[in-house]
């Protein structure tokens, strides 16, 4: 979704709505590989304060990714707020997390996936009792045991059963 805001570059006060569905594209990241079935829902605004354009949105929706101990995808919802300050391009500006801009068109689904990737989880679990693959043979625990012997654990390390907490 694109919002033009050459209305509001120069008009102190002006604001430019936001409410729509954007189409996000599969994305890896951190070794996450993120896929929007549906898109996500974006309803903000962008604002002209004091000759500063900022952009606050709510962005929500549904994102699959795999579950980090089993490998099964995963669909889970997401809900947050966003707020970005706007700065052209070539300006003067000290703020070094402001969203820079040519033009007087505005990617707001670019700047909405990049606010999503910094608020996704680390990780995805299918559940949070997932029993994950076996190391030794790489079943899904989740689906049964595989009978490998996966207690072998180093010698050195026999002294630490010992310890108490």
């Amino acid at each position: 979704m694109k919002k033009d805001i050459s209305s509001i570059i120069s008009n102190d006060g002006g604001k430019v709505e936001i409410h729509g569905k954007s189409v996000f594209e599969p994305v890896t990241f951190c070794g996450n590989n993120f896929i929007f079935p549906e898109g996500a829902e974006i309803d903000g605004e962008i604002a002209n304060m004091a000759g500063r354009l900022t952009l606050r949105a709510t962005v929500s929706g549904k994102v699959t990714a795999a579950c980090a101990r089993c490998g099964k995808p995963v669909t889970k919802g997401f809900s947050f707020e966003m707020e970005e300050n706007l700065v052209k391009e070539n300006s003067e500006s000290t703020d070094e997390d402001a969203v820079c801009f040519s033009g007087s068109v505005i990617n707001v689904d670019d700047i909405a996936l990049n606010a999503f990737l910094i608020n996704a989880p680390t990780k995805y679990l299918c559940s949070e009792d997932c029993k994950g693959l076996c190391p030794v043979c790489g079943k899904n625990l989740n689906e049964g045991e595989c009978g490998c012997e996966r207690n072998n654990q180093d010698p050195r390390f026999d002294i630490l059963n010992n310890l108490e907490f």
